[in-house]
């Protein structure tokens, strides 16, 4: 029989141990956390809240909001130039990829050749 598995077990057990250890120290801090609360509010500050609130809101400058259908218009003359450019890119590309050929030779000439063979 063999010393080495028992001392690898033995090992294992202590280190179980230390970790149960460990955790346990964690959890006390913790709990010392829950009863503890790390923020103060100073005194009298919601009795004063609704009064420095107003104060505020008083010396904002009023925000310029924009006109809904000026907006849509906007949009919709974006969208507009948008779809213009899309057909006019369109047009310009079919153009030029399908340009008409002019023939070397015309019909003809082609009957003239065709007669000196």
């Amino acid at each position: 029989m063999t010393i080495k598995p028992f001392l690898f077990l033995l090992l294992k057990i202590q280190e179980d141990i230390l970790l149960m250890d460990k955790k346990r120290n964690i959890s006390a801090g913790f709990s010392e956390l829950k009863t503890k609360n790390p923020f103060q509010v100073p005194e009298n500050y919601f009795d004063e809240f609704e009064a420095r609130l107003k104060e505020k809101i008083k010396h904002e400058t009023p925000i310029n909001r924009v006109n809904r259908g000026t907006f849509r218009v906007a949009v919709y003359i974006k969208y507009s130039v948008a779809a213009a450019a899309i057909i006019a890119g369109f047009f310009i590309v079919n153009n030029l990829i399908n340009k008409p050929v002019e023939p070397e030779f015309r019909n003809e000439e082609i009957a003239v050749m065709l007669q000196e063979d």
